[in-house]
């Protein structure tokens, strides 16, 4: 008996890992709703022609999701922005913005005006893969003033994430994972290392750390300007095992660009902070 021991003991070991470690998918019902707050902070700094400058941008939102239809590992999602108040320094302006008063007026109002109270949607797998966006979101992608949303605007993005989903779950597990994503002109490359650092009451916490590459092309008073950069990421989420949905995250970028206009390269260094939380 005692020889078998260690042999019992590590069939132990792997039985219990591969009962206790969960593989992360959306688990989601028809007419199930969530509601996420997302606030945003985003630091730019730049120097051009010994003039330094400044811009700021602060948005806070919320923004309803619900489950439309459900077609096997299939959802159609609905998502509404039903809140926002923005406040933007920008090239020595300020602008701002809150969905709560009548008087909202100026550019930043006629962007916002597009996004709230409007219905969009989209077609995701279990694993987080997007399969179908309507022409509304698709429209929104190609908007440079969406941006001013900080982010809400991204589809599902404030709630579930493909980079946890269809992976298993255990403490202390970790992985990297590659993703490439376009938004307007701007292509965004990530790679990012997640490990699970904590799993109480079926939520997981997931911290992540890594780099990512953008480049393409912005708009800035109507002249496009080529733009390249390099970031450093890091942040935390909270994962409900049962649901496949994040319950609340960070995601903080710290990072050096350089834009060409009017034949000038312009360094350009920023930090964006972005935290969501589901309040319903």
């Amino acid at each position: 008996m005692k020889i078998l021991q260690p042999a019992v003991g590590l069939f132990l070991t792997v039985f219990s890992v591969s009962v206790f470690a969960q593989k992360a998918t959306l688990n989601l019902s028809k007419d199930q709703k969530f509601k996420v707050e997302t606030i945003t902070d985003i630091k730019s700094s730049f120097s051009v022609m010994g003039q330094d400058m400044e811009n700021q941008v602060n948005t806070k939102s919320t923004t309803s999701f619900a489950v439309l239809n459900k077609t096997g590992n299939d959802y159609e999602i609905g998502e509404t922005i039903t809140k926002m108040v923005s406040n933007v320094q920008m090239m020595g302006q300020e602008m701002s913005y809150d969905s709560d008063k009548k008087d909202n007026s100026g550019p930043t109002a006629e962007a916002m005006g597009k996004l709230l109270n409007k219905e969009k949607k989209v077609s995701v797998s279990s694993i987080g893969m997007v399969t179908k966006l309507d022409k509304a979101e698709k429209e929104e992608e190609a908007d440079p003033m969406s941006m001013l949303s900080g982010g809400a605007s991204s589809i599902g993005g404030a709630f579930f994430n493909k980079s946890v989903l269809n992976k298993e779950i255990p403490l202390n597990a970790s992985w990297m994972d590659s993703t490439e994503e376009q938004n307007g002109k701007m292509k965004t490359k990530s790679v990012l290392t997640f490990m699970v650092k904590k799993i109480e009451n079926g939520i997981a916490t997931i911290n992540f750390e890594g780099n990512s590459t953008n480049s393409g092309t912005i708009e800035q008073m109507g002249n496009e300007m080529a733009m390249t950069g390099t970031n450093k990421v890091e942040g935390s989420m909270e994962l409900n095992l049962k649901t496949g949905a994040i319950q609340q995250s960070t995601y903080k970028a710290i990072g050096s660009s350089t834009v060409e206009a009017a034949g000038m390269s312009i360094p350009v260094s920023s930090t964006v902070l972005i935290t969501t939380k589901m309040i319903e």
